[in-house]
């Protein structure tokens, strides 16, 4: 495991970005530097739908305990909408009950 004092990025074989550490920052309670690292990261380049899906719900608990449950409610949504099949999306709707999946419209 790469040392925890940083959130590494690396290029898969694909040079996609990959995380290498994610929530150590965050189990430590550091949620601010958790957000500059994940934007960070999401400024490396082009991501996969499971790394989005990752940093968004981390991004979304970082602000939580933040205090900012307002943006985090708006990010558990994004996860619903549009990373529905993803455990995040599923921790998602844990976290904030509220959050539920949008209900299909009749046509």
């Amino acid at each position: 495991m790469v040392p925890s004092t940083a959130f590494r990025v690396q290029r898969s074989p694909r040079g996609l970005p990959q995380s290498r550490t994610g929530p150590k920052e965050f189990d430590r309670g550091h949620y601010a530097k958790t957000l500059r690292l994940i934007q960070r990261a999401q400024n490396w380049g082009a991501l996969t739908d499971d790394k989005r899906a990752e940093f968004a719900y981390l991004k979304a608990r970082s602000l939580e305990r933040q205090g900012d449950a307002s943006a985090a409610r708006q990010l558990y949504r994004y996860l619903l909408e549009q990373h529905p099949t993803s455990e995040y999306a599923y921790l998602a709707m844990r976290r904030d009950p509220a959050t539920t999946p949008a209900e299909p419209t009749k046509g």
